[in-house]
């Protein structure tokens, strides 16, 4: 006669389908990211704004201990907003600084800015953050 603690035990149905799911969402969060941001560096869409100043900002944010900073080039434009670049597609291949004074040569010219297709809210007021631009 078995002994019936030797059985193996079957899992639930609704534990079973609880697993399914979460291992499915996280091979989609996996895979998915870095193809959603492949898509949107191949498919910029471009915006004609007006410049009004440009510089190079340093931000630095953090709580309890843990601090983050970064560089970014702000750019305040008539027309978009500002709008933040912390991450340069082609054509730039520049510094931030070298951007900067590239685009205060060209104040109260309209250039194209380029943005990625869409974009999450982010957690700046009326803020875009862009891709870089093209005069």
């Amino acid at each position: 006669m078995k002994n019936e603690s030797q059985k193996p035990r079957k899992m639930p149905k609704g534990k079973l389908v609880v697993s399914i799911v979460t291992l499915l969402a996280g091979a989609l969060l996996f895979i998915g990211y870095p193809l959603m941001n492949k898509y949107r560096e191949a498919n910029p869409i471009d915006k004609q704004c007006i410049i009004e100043s440009a510089e190079v900002f340093n931000s630095s944010s953090g709580t309890g201990g843990i601090a983050t900073s970064g560089t970014e080039l702000k750019i305040n434009t008539d027309g978009c907003g500002t709008v933040y670049v912390d991450h340069a597609i082609a054509p730039q291949k520049k510094s931030y600084q070298d951007m900067a004074d590239e685009l205060n040569q060209h104040q109260g010219q309209k250039i194209t800015l380029i943005f990625p297709p869409f974009q999450l809210p982010g957690t700046r007021d009326s803020v875009l953050t862009g891709y870089g631009y093209r005069l």
